[in-house]
């Protein structure tokens, strides 16, 4: 009875071990621009939205090196001069490219690009573009935002960019199965400790129903 119970034991702890690791990991940002120039020009210029706010998330597995995580965005939050934009309203690309010193591969995060596509802006429609870097360090870094108007033929580009991260987190099904499987650790303890005071009952009434002095 004990071995199955320690078999059993060592299964959910593989598979409890198993999920942790290979859990997709979802992480969220924020992100603000602000210092408009004109794009083509080059010149400072008043924007229409001269502080744009917004926040996204990407969804991979940290487990793979990093040009092999399989990134991909999960969500678009982005308000620009009273126009929203979501994930189904923009268009996304993630490629992997090659720093020139040390060939050394980092991610390409392009979220934008609604006329056009993720990598191009088209001026006099509603539309941005938002252009993320993931290094070989895994630190991510914001590389460029611009957007345009339906009332102005100027593409804004922003200055600067603040990116803030939020703590990354499990997809909530490999977090149930991880929750299933400590469960199922506890259950055991518990049956272990639970069979070794059935035992230790029994033995003692035998002692007792054997003992000459207590008949």
């Amino acid at each position: 009875m004990k071995w199955r119970l320690v078999l059993m034991a060592g299964v959910l702890a593989a598979m409890a071990v198993s999920t942790a690791s290979a859990a997709p990991i979802t992480q969220s940002f924020s992100f603000s621009a602000t210092d408009f120039r004109n794009y083509h020009t080059r010149e400072p210029v008043t924007a229409p939205d001269p502080i744009v706010r917004g926040s996204f998330g990407i969804t991979y597995d940290d487990t793979w090196p990093l040009y092999q995580r399989n990134i991909t965005p999960n969500f678009v939050n982005v308000e620009i001069a009273g126009v929203s934009y979501g994930l189904d309203d923009v268009s996304s690309q993630v490629s992997v490219n090659y720093t020139y010193v040390g060939n050394l591969p980092y991610y390409n995060i392009v979220l934008g690009g609604l006329d056009l596509d993720a990598n191009g802006i088209g001026r006099g429609s509603d539309d941005f573009l938002l252009r993320i870097i993931i290094n070989t360090d895994g630190t991510i870094r914001p590389s460029t935002f611009r957007y345009t108007t339906l009332a102005t033929q100027i593409v804004f580009e922003a200055m600067n960019i603040e990116l803030g991260e939020a703590t990354a987190v499990p997809e909530p099904s490999a977090a149930s199965l991880l929750a299933f499987g400590l469960l199922g650790i506890g259950s055991f303890l518990a049956l272990r400790r639970l069979s070794g005071r059935e035992e230790h009952t029994i033995s003692a009434g035998v002692l007792k129903h054997c003992s000459p002095d207590q008949a």
